[in-house]
């Protein structure tokens, strides 16, 4: 998951480390990727495939699945399409725990 320098300085985030990534929907977890390039408060969530049953390609391209943070509720769709919104979902981002130290 990439974000802004400033957001990760904010939440104690460095490159590389473990970060859980929180919506109202569910969580995935990833690892941190720091870049100006991003406006801060913004992240940019490369899609993972984050299959572990039945399709041994998605399985074997590993990633975590970027979808497990879009609502599956139907008063969240789209709603001139009803299509899912599986961008600008709000998140929160934070160090792993497993990124601590002993």
């Amino acid at each position: 998951v990439r974000l802004h320098p400033d957001d990760a300085k904010a939440r104690g985030i460095e490159e590389g480390d473990d970060i859980v990534v929180r919506s109202s929907s569910g969580e995935v977890r990833s690892h941190a990727k720091l870049s100006d390039a991003l406006m801060p408060g913004n992240i940019a969530f490369p899609h993972g495939w984050g299959h572990n049953d039945g399709w041994r390609h998605a399985n074997a391209a590993g990633g975590p699945n970027a979808n497990l943070l879009a609502s599956d509720d139907i008063a969240d769709v789209e709603k001139i399409s009803g299509m899912s919104v599986f961008n600008g979902i709000p998140v929160e981002v934070m160090r792993s725990e497993a990124s601590e130290s002993p």
